[in-house]
């Protein structure tokens, strides 16, 4: 059995508080986007607003809009990747598959693959949108993002285990996760042991209890890492909006 270390552990409760603080913070930085006066030049592709910029500024402007509609967006993905890793969650918790060939051992080997790799896409979500972040930053002479530098050993140092069974599955194939690979061996005996008919339910639910375990705290940690490093830029990111507006539309 593959044991979760207990600063890692994360109840339902706890996980989907973290994913609502999440959710909370990309609001935030939504809202303030939405009052950017050249936001329309990303949502309708024309350039009518450059005729509100003075004419010096309208090259600054236009990169402004470009960089910081990028980190917007690449925030936005990183959010989206702890909220899909939830809805990995919730389809853990059901077997639907009845009557066709995809057995309950099935869709547990399903969902863990889908969980690890959103494990592995978390780290790279992280790692674009920090790649951007410091675009902005650097035009902007901010100081450097709390663990910036150290993305990569922030990421694995909490979800290196997922994602190292990610890569294993990747290069290896059929590689089974420990919390479900005694229901698969007893899945299969059940089909021809009586014996074994009573006890599948049990290793089921076993098995089951702990991909939901390692789940939960997996997004957990997701969030927890999301809202510990992006402190800086989500504050920053709502703090710009009216200084640009003013930059660009009120001395135009």
């Amino acid at each position: 059995m593959w044991m979760i270390d207990a600063d890692k552990r994360f109840s339902y409760k706890q996980a989907s508080d973290a994913v609502e603080k999440t959710d909370a913070r990309l609001s935030s930085v939504v809202e303030a986007w939405t009052t950017i006066q050249f936001r329309r030049a990303v949502l309708t592709d024309d350039n009518d607003w450059l005729e509100e910029v003075s004419p010096k500024l309208r090259n600054s402007a236009q990169m402004w809009m470009s960089l910081y509609s990028d980190v917007s967006a690449r925030y936005a993905q990183v959010q989206s990747i702890i909220r899909d890793t939830w809805k990995i969650y919730h389809m853990s918790r059901r077997y639907p598959w009845h009557g066709t060939c995809v057995s309950k051992s099935d869709h547990f080997h399903f969902v863990w693959v889908s969980f690890t790799h959103h494990c592995y896409l978390f780290e790279e979500r992280v790692k674009q949108f920090y790649s951007a972040w410091n675009d902005l930053r650097c035009h902007l002479k901010l100081p450097q993002v709390l663990g910036g530098d150290h993305i990569k050993k922030i990421s694995k140092r909490r979800l290196n285990e997922y994602i190292k069974h990610r890569g294993v599955h990747t290069h290896q194939w059929n590689i089974t996760h420990n919390s479900y690979r005694t229901y698969q061996i007893v899945e299969q005996l059940a089909k021809s042991d009586d014996g074994y008919q009573d006890r599948a339910p049990n290793f089921y639910f076993e098995s089951k209890q702990e991909i939901m375990a390692h789940i939960a705290s997996g997004v957990g940690m997701m969030s927890e890492e999301f809202c510990d490093l992006l402190e800086g830029p989500h504050l920053l990111l709502v703090e710009l909006v009216p200084i640009l507006n003013k930059m660009f539309f009120e001395t135009a």
